[in-house]
């Protein structure tokens, strides 16, 4: 027996209902990629606090533990273990600070293998309070300093008083950095290459601290507002900043 097709099925195409269905499908998915993608901005965000967070606490550790900062310590190849080579072995000056340039903020001062901001990381990594890179005597992140996962990685350095954006700072202050140069060998720690969006650095700074870009402990070097006053706002349209994370160790 033959079998018979029914053409007005096969001419008349989706219905209304079903073309809904497949509209709704396709936002749905749309929708999805989306959300993803934000929620995997929002985690990338906090994972960049947490990194500042567990730096500072580390440092702060270390300081109770040995009684000076990492990277300042007078004699870490004796207190420290597996710390008999370069860059481990090279001891700072013990005068509670990191590589005070003339006493202005060192942010301007070259970083090397043998200055205290580099040595830093490294005691912190011998006394297996951070992970993540190899500790080799090498400027790179992911070698001798932190690595971050977005690009480049993470720089410490140091403030003598003076007044930082709309704060006066005292007390010896230190300041993370999350800087975009992966290299890492910059003779300029102000202005390396910016690296995160203003609208993610807004994200941080309303999860974590103010919602300012220029006061408090977590400020946004950058084009993320259209003035420098202490009331500036974020400007939500575009440009990269430079997260900053203000610490006292």
């Amino acid at each position: 027996m033959a079998m018979k097709f029914d053409s007005r099925k096969i001419n008349s195409g989706f219905t209304l209902v079903e073309m809904a269905l497949v509209m709704l499908g396709i936002g749905l998915l749309i929708g999805g990629i989306f959300g993803g993608l934000q929620l995997k901005k929002n985690a990338q965000a906090m994972d960049i606090v947490k990194q500042f967070k567990l730096y500072e606490a580390s440092a702060i550790k270390f300081k109770d533990v040995y009684g000076e900062l990492p990277g300042d310590l007078r004699d870490p190849a004796a207190r420290l273990v597996n710390c008999n080579a370069a860059p481990c072995n090279r001891a700072g000056d013990g005068d509670g600070i990191l590589d005070d340039v003339a006493s202005t903020a060192n942010w301007t001062g070259v970083i090397t293998t043998g200055s205290e901001r580099f040595v830093f990381w490294n005691h912190l990594l011998s006394a297996g309070l951070i992970s993540g890179f190899s500790g080799t005597d090498n400027l790179n992140f992911g070698e001798g300093q932190p690595p971050s996962d977005l690009r480049g990685g993470y720089r410490v350095t140091y403030f003598s008083g003076f007044q930082f954006n709309f704060q006066q700072v005292s007390a010896t202050p230190h300041l993370f950095s999350l800087i975009g140069d992966p290299s890492g060998v910059m003779a300029d720690n102000l202005f390396p290459d910016f690296i995160l969006p203003c609208t993610m650095m807004a994200n941080i700074d309303r999860k974590t601290d103010d919602g300012f870009p220029f006061t408090g402990r977590v400020t946004a070097a950058g084009g993320c507002s259209t003035n420098f006053l202490a009331t500036s706002t974020y400007d939500q349209q575009g440009g990269l900043a430079i997260p900053w994370y203000l610490t006292k160790f």
